[in-house]
């Protein structure tokens, strides 16, 4: 899955102590983009025998089962990283805990970690509007990040809903926060056998960026340039 992320020029060198938005657009599930980073990062920290790197999971939905799934379709267990203690598990998305406990939470695990090296991804950052999560908190939760986290680098996962207003607004501050913006989407012509999707890549500090097409194979995804022929 690491080859994901090095077709779209990705390397750990350029994402570390970055926060990077992974936005689903036009219903598209961008779970393998998201577990394509996980890949990357432990690929790449890993070949470091001297230094430790530790994946920290933040969910705000129940969503977990799912990734795993997904991640076994691309020959990687989320199940067996936590049971090697690669992985570590942060459920949020109970609505009985205030923002702030949330907050401290998060902070007490992140810190208690003993890594080097730390990813930490945000998933479904928009389920908590659906929480019934008052917008100002939501602001706090993205100023959190970018204030406490900003030693370690933060995977942003939001959804993209124009019609919602609130949404459309934490997604805006969201991308704003982030050096690398990945966007992942269907088609908007309909089904096409040789592209399922395109992925648009920008880093706002060097004005770059591109689109690429993906295609979900019962081998993985291939990733490809418009133009281009996926090897299937």
């Amino acid at each position: 899955m690491s080859d994901i992320a090095k077709a779209l020029n990705l390397s750990w060198e350029c994402l570390q102590q970055t926060c990077v938005t992974v936005e689903e657009q036009e219903h598209m599930d961008a779970s393998f983009m998201i577990l394509s980073l996980v890949n990357l990062f432990l690929k790449e920290t890993g070949d470091n025998k001297e230094s430790t790197s530790h994946v920290i999971m933040v969910l705000f939905q129940n969503n977990f089962q799912h990734l795993n799934n997904i991640g076994m379709k691309l020959f990687m267990s989320l199940k067996s990283l936590v049971q090697s203690k690669k992985l570590t598990l942060l459920e949020m998305f109970s609505e009985e805990s205030s923002v702030e406990d949330k907050f401290k939470s998060i902070h007490s695990s992140v810190s208690s970690i003993q890594a080097k090296d730390k990813l930490i991804i945000f998933s479904n950052l928009n389920q908590l509007t659906y929480m019934g999560t008052p917008e100002t908190d939501v602001f706090d939760i993205i100023l959190y990040v970018k204030n406490t986290l900003s030693e370690h680098t933060c995977v942003l996962h939001c959804t993209h809903n124009k019609q919602d207003s609130v949404m459309e607004n934490l997604n805006n501050a969201v991308k704003h926060l982030s050096s690398y913006v990945i966007q992942v989407s269907n088609l908007k012509t309909g089904f096409c056998k040789e592209i399922s999707g395109h992925i648009n890549v920008s880093n706002k500090y060097k004005s770059y960026k591109k689109t690429h097409h993906f295609l979900f194979t019962s081998r993985g995804v291939n990733v490809f340039l418009p133009g281009g022929i996926s090897t299937r």
